[in-house]
């Protein structure tokens, strides 16, 4: 069976879109990765689900506008649709997410400087001073208790 060429655009539009959203997706994880201290194993299956939602993308893709067959231009169409979009918005999203750690960090620090450290230097210094005033309680109960001496 023959696809006429307004077939083969839609396909190709339809997989540019679908880059765009596979890009999208992807940024998801980037921007988790910015904000959070990720290891190589939670990266290595972070990309694992990533790259297996972009097959079943790309699969769905190849069903709809091509009954399945895969095309050079459907995959053509999706590495620009990726590329647009990365070299777009993903910019922006990288900068964006840059700068919303910046400020998380910088408000933590701010509330770790100015309420969590005095807090803690305060219960420290309350914890040692009631460790001290209960050590004096057992060395005075110690020396007030009559010694019983064993043949």
């Amino acid at each position: 069976m023959e696809i006429t060429l307004e077939y083969q655009v839609q396909g190709f539009l339809l997989a540019c879109v679908t880059g765009v959203a596979i890009g999208a997706f992807f940024d998801i994880f980037r921007v988790y990765r910015a904000l959070f201290r990720c290891g190589k194993r939670a990266v290595f299956f972070q990309d694992i689900v990533c790259l297996s939602i972009a097959g079943l993308a790309t699969f769905l893709v190849a069903l709809a506008a091509n009954w399945g067959n895969v095309r050079f231009y459907l995959l053509a169409g999706e590495a620009i649709g990726g590329c647009l979009y990365f070299l777009t918005f993903g910019e922006v999203t990288v900068r964006v997410a840059s700068l919303l750690r910046k400020a998380v960090r910088a408000f933590t620090r701010g509330i770790w400087g100015k309420i969590i450290k005095p807090f803690g230097k305060w219960a420290v210094t309350k914890a040692h001073d009631w460790k001290e005033k209960h050590a004096e309680k057992k060395k005075v109960q110690k020396k007030s208790m009559p010694q019983e001496k064993i043949p």
